[in-house]
């Protein structure tokens, strides 16, 4: 891995784009006022970006940590990280799909179904996590009728934040030497560590979809080795462990257990157990970890529909339809309900865009259309 390639323009704005399209609606809603404001010189905040990182004067800055409250009583972690340094992590990311991607085909919706990359270059780095989420049922249920009714439940302590950095790039970057990986190896520590004072080897700050795709990297020499087994299911950490015999779930147990040890993970013993499922619901379990965010989401496009669809509609002026108050529409569509005549309108801009085939500051750019049509489909 090189500076030049996390700095390479190209892989900049790709890393842009796909923070802005990302699903951690949650995360990106923090940032939202931040976004917007650098968006307005994009390209020569980028060009100066990569600038300072090929120059050597950019430095990684120590993030902020808020703690959402889980149902259990606890606290998931949520790591605030400077918006530039939300763009480097995010392009170190593109780098690792690129190399990781042809790895991690024959496991993707066969025995691993989260955060699931579908194309390497597109501005949304993810399969939506509804398709991946109803494939993993999907899976456990044929399992269960196939006469896997044996379940173990099997999950990980503090996950992200004990994912070792140098078995991180070494999972990605097998041949090359440390040497070459030093510098994002110490932009990990940082971004990793509550201050400068107290940086560590571990960790990945839990927010950025970024993380999400560098801990499935993390875990691939583990569903390598337990995919040659059936009975093997993955979401993010949540694990399934499907078989005919209480003793073959056991077997696949302690080669589970032997093999996130060796790369310094810690199963949490309280939530692990092995039942006979009389019926798929019990095959399926406790709900794996879909983050907040995403279930949040399916309430919020259902709020005040036609408050929200009032607010679209002023927002957009003219003949052909031009966007007059971009922050606006954008927070309506965010809101809206599924509406057919927010989405007639919606490709109303869009023809009137590829007629123009140009885009003046005040309408929409590609991605942002992406996104728009992407909610209705």
């Amino acid at each position: 891995m090189k500076i030049k390639d996390i700095a390479n323009k190209k892989n900049l704005q790709l890393a842009w784009s796909r923070i802005t399209a990302g699903g951690n609606f949650q995360y990106k809603r923090l940032f939202r006022s931040i976004y917007y404001a650098y968006e307005i010189a994009l390209h020569k905040n980028l060009d100066n970006l990569s600038e300072r990182i090929l120059g050597g004067s950019y430095t990684p800055l120590p993030p902020e940590r808020v703690f959402i409250p889980k149902p259990s009583g606890l606290h998931r972690p949520l790591t605030l990280l400077h918006l530039e340094d939300q763009i480097v992590l995010q392009a170190f990311a593109n780098l690792a799909a690129l190399r990781m991607q042809k790895a991690r085909s024959p496991l993707q919706r066969k025995c691993v179904f989260s955060n699931i990359v579908e194309h390497s270059d597109t501005p949304f780095f993810f399969l939506r996590w509804q398709k991946s989420y109803q494939a993993f049922q999907a899976r456990i249920k044929d399992s269960f009728n196939s006469g896997m009714i044996w379940v173990g439940d099997f999950d990980l302590a503090a996950f992200y934040a004990t994912i070792s950095h140098e078995l991180l790039i070494k999972t990605i970057y097998p041949r090359s030497p440390v040497s070459d990986s030093i510098w994002i190896l110490d932009c990990l520590k940082v971004w990793s560590s509550n201050d400068s004072s107290s940086s560590h080897a571990h960790g990945l700050p839990q927010g950025p979809i970024a993380s999400d795709y560098l801990a499935e990297c993390f875990l691939l020499p583990v569903d390598k080795v337990m995919m040659n087994g059936e009975g093997y299911l993955r979401y993010v950490d949540d694990v399934r462990l499907l078989g005919a015999s209480e003793n073959k779930v056991r077997h696949d147990l302690i080669k589970l257990e032997l093999c996130c040890k060796a790369r310094g993970l810690i199963p949490q013993a309280g939530k692990f157990k092995i039942k006979k499922a009389e019926n798929y619901e019990e095959a399926m379990g406790m709900l794996p970890s879909i983050s907040d965010q995403q279930t949040m989401d399916i309430t919020i496009y259902k709020e005040r529909p036609k408050h929200i669809s009032s607010i679209f509609f002023k927002s957009i002026q003219g003949n052909p339809p031009q966007v007059a108050d971009k922050t606006r529409l954008r927070y309506s569509l965010y809101r809206a309900s599924i509406d057919t005549k927010i989405l007639t309108q919606v490709l109303l801009l869009v023809k009137a865009i590829q007629s123009i085939q140009m885009l003046s500051s005040s309408t929409f750019n590609v991605l942002s259309i992406a996104s728009i049509l992407r909610m209705f489909v």
